[in-house]
């Protein structure tokens, strides 16, 4: 599944007690339409990756 930067709407981090200890958690993905919601869980440093994408997003806004 893939969601279209412009498509997305939120982003959200979760992390349980020993994901906080070794990094690790899970990212949520939301867009409206038909996309709905991609989860991907377990995965090292959530947050790092949250902000490259609202990075990403925030450039694709400048530009138009």
């Amino acid at each position: 599944m893939s969601i279209w930067l412009k498509d997305i709407e939120d982003i959200t981090c979760k992390y349980g007690i020993f994901g906080r200890i070794f990094g690790f958690g899970d990212l949520i993905i939301e867009s409206a339409g038909p996309y709905g919601r991609m989860e991907s869980k377990g995965m090292p440093g959530p947050k790092k990756i949250k902000w490259k994408i609202e990075e990403k997003i925030a450039l694709l806004k400048n530009k138009h």
